[in-house]
């Protein structure tokens, strides 16, 4: 059964959902101009993740270099990566124009 806990930061809610058994963590990620939420996504080290992302304003990308992940953001579209193996916190961000410079980024923390 999943654990929820939910807090805020600059009215943006940070979700960490916890998940046990051998499955992915399915996280739902919504996107803004300029903005991801979560921004934080914590994992357990090697742990496999779901990105779902379930609302997308203007054009965007999920870009995670620690895994060479650039992906073209679409309502709907699903994106599954495993989290690295080294405890650590490892920027993603959107890599369209200056949305980074504009706060389009956030952090998987692995613990």
């Amino acid at each position: 059964e999943p654990t929820t806990s939910e807090d805020s930061e600059d009215g943006i809610p940070i979700i960490d959902v916890q998940l046990g058994g051998d499955g992915a963590q399915s996280i739902q990620m919504t996107t803004y101009n300029f903005s991801f939420s979560p921004k934080v996504i914590n994992a357990s080290q090697g742990e496999r993740i779901e990105l779902v992302f379930t609302k997308n304003e203007g054009f965007h990308t999920f870009k995670l270099d620690v895994n060479r992940i650039e992906q073209v953001i679409e309502e709907g579209n699903k994106l599954l990566f495993t989290a690295p193996s080294e405890p650590g916190e490892y920027p993603f961000y959107c890599s369209v124009g200056s949305h980074k410079s504009l706060g389009m980024k956030g952090t998987l923390i692995v613990k």
